[in-house]
C-alpha cells in the first residue's frame, strides 16, 4: 500500500544533458512526488517506498526532462 500524504517538490529546467536521479532513502509513511516545470511522456513522479528512484534527463527548453530509468516510482 502507498503512502496517502507526502510532499511534493516543483523541478525547475535544467542544464541541456543535465541527469537527476531522485531517491527515496527512508520511508517514513509518506509519498514524495517531484513534478518537472517542462517535461515530455509524463506528470509527475512519485516515490512511494524506501529505495523507489527515478533518472531523468534534461534534453532541452522544448523537450524538457525526460525518464530515462525508474526502479518502483509510479509514472503519472
Amino acid at each position: 500500500t502507498g503512502a496517502t500524504t507526502g510532499e511534493s517538490y516543483r523541478l525547475g529546467d535544467g542544464q541541456v544533458g543535465q541527469q537527476l536521479t531522485v531517491v527515496l532513502v527512508t520511508d517514513g509513511g509518506k509519498n514524495f512526488t517531484v513534478t518537472p516545470k517542462t517535461k515530455t511522456g509524463f506528470t509527475s513522479v512519485q516515490l512511494d517506498d524506501a529505495r523507489d528512484s527515478a533518472t531523468m534527463k534534461y534534453i532541452d527548453s522544448t523537450s524538457g526532462w525526460v525518464l530515462i530509468g525508474n526502479a518502483g516510482a509510479t509514472i503519472n
